[in-house]
């Protein structure tokens, strides 16, 4: 009770002060009433700013009032609040947000702006072309650190596909449609002159000739060592590119970053990186697994002592990479033998192999880390029989083989050298296994990626010694 309250029921009898409770009390079940039927947005917060002021009891209720009626609006908001509305602008857009701001009290998109840094990636009308690479190099990344103190760091460039609604847009700023297959947007004119620009445009779609994007194909460069990943190309795609296709894309991002005056200002492009898509894996070894490395090379003296390591490379020394998530994902294990492990039943094992989301790494590596505990255990041929323990004796190998590609990713205790060495250790067991039973122990793909990925580390290693020692 305030000091206000109690001078005001000093000079009261027993009834009067009894009939001030109830008022008291009255008062506080219709706010509590109002605030159920109104439903305040960010009570909480409303609630945490004012007791971090230190306001009274009536005070809190008096803004709580005004809340209710709309004539107090709570400003503010923390990373939690900025997030929420980043992932619902992301989602539902505009229109969403709106509504959201107005009945749930969530940031308005004026104030998103503000506090937050918005990318705007020119999109790909039409064909891929070089415009596009230097329109978005310069104003994404060169324009932007124009005046920053660079360090000396390789860059990557990294190519996937993301979702994409399947349907035409109007892009203001060009006054054309936007939405449609790069690979045949050059058999129409995307530009919109007149009503009839619109109706040959449906008409190509309905025939076939053209298609509406399915997926997004996007193309980022991203420094080693940086974890800011700026986008140069967004251009949908019907997913019928072949690899001489890919080919001229992945060249065109190349050349466009040195003769946009990129690689003068930051450094050069160590490798290409994708995932497991043919096209892209083939279009990559046309291009970075084609040239011996010349004796002359700055890299020779450390890369050729290396025994084993694949030195052909493509133009300036760039090599293909393959995403290690992409790679975490394609381990898996006999069932009756995780069970062994403290903790593990056949629900959470069945979860660990055949999971809801295919895209889980964590869940990858967390699978690949219960085979490497499993391979830990002993086994005794008296009591466990002669098949388990042949079957354990594959698991043990299989176990070593997998903790020499995860730990390197995981384990930051380890020196560059003990990386490289474990790095180098998984590439030799695994060569020699699948040069003496092939498919039937790892896919022919998955084998070309994995050495692949191991290749470019050692090669990417390298090349930053050489850039800065």
């Amino acid at each position: 009770m305030t000091e206000n309250n109690r001078l005001k029921l000093k000079g009261l009898n027993d009834a009067q002060k009894i009939a001030h409770t109830l008022t008291r009390l009255d008062e506080y079940w219709s706010l509590v009433m109002a605030m159920w039927e109104n439903d305040v947005p960010r009570v909480q917060y409303i609630l945490s700013v004012a007791l971090k002021k230190g306001s009274s009891v009536q005070q809190i209720l008096t803004t709580l009032e005004d809340a209710i009626t709309g004539t107090y609006h709570p400003r503010g908001y923390s990373g939690d609040d900025l997030d929420l509305a980043t992932l619902v602008y992301r989602l539902g857009g505009r229109q969403l947000m709106y509504a959201l701001n107005h009945h749930l009290g969530l940031l308005s998109l004026h104030t998103l702006q503000a506090h937050s840094i918005f990318t705007s990636i020119t999109p790909t009308i039409g064909s891929i072309s070089p415009d596009q690479f230097d329109a978005n190099i310069n104003t994404l990344i060169i324009t932007p650190h124009t005046n920053a103190v660079i360090p000396l760091q390789g860059h990557s460039i990294m190519m996937d596909e993301i979702a994409l609604d399947e349907r035409a847009s109007h892009y203001r700023p060009a006054n054309c449609v936007i939405g449609l297959c790069h690979s045949h947007s050059n058999l129409i004119d995307p530009m919109l002159h007149t009503y009839d620009s619109a109706l040959r445009i449906a008409t190509k779609l309905n025939e076939g000739e053209v298609h509406l994007g399915k997926e997004m194909s996007v193309m980022g460069i991203r420094a080693f060592g940086d974890d800011n990943l700026f986008p140069i190309l967004a251009a949908p795609t019907c997913k019928t590119e072949n690899i001489v296709t890919m080919m001229a894309i992945l060249s065109m991002a190349r050349d466009r970053w040195r003769a946009t005056g990129a690689e003068a200002h930051f450094s050069p492009i160590f490798c290409f990186a994708t995932d497991g898509d043919s096209t892209r894996r083939g279009a990559g070894h046309c291009l970075f697994v084609k040239t011996e490395l010349p004796m002359t090379s700055k890299l020779y003296g450390t890369l050729s002592c290396m025994p084993g390591l694949n030195l052909a490379t493509g133009d300036d020394e760039i090599t293909l990479d393959f995403d290690y998530k992409h790679i975490f994902k394609h381990y898996g294990v006999l069932t009756r033998y995780l069970i062994w492990l403290p903790g593990q039943d056949k629900f959470s094992i069945m979860k660990l192999l055949n999971p809801d989301d295919p895209q889980d790494v964590p869940r990858a590596v967390e699978l690949m880390q219960s085979i490497i505990a499993l391979s830990k255990i002993e086994t005794n041929p008296l009591l466990d029989g002669v098949a388990v323990c042949a079957d354990m004796s594959a698991i043990k190998i299989l176990g070593i083989m997998l903790e020499s590609l995860l730990l390197p990713f995981i384990d930051i205790s380890l020196s560059l050298q003990q990386q490289i060495e474990l790095i180098s250790c998984y590439c030799h067991l695994t060569f020699a296994l699948f040069h003496m039973h092939h498919s039937a122990f790892m896919p022919h793909i998955l084998f070309y990626d994995t050495q692949s990925m191991c290749k470019n580390i050692c090669f990417c290693v390298a090349k930053q010694q050489k850039l800065d020692g």
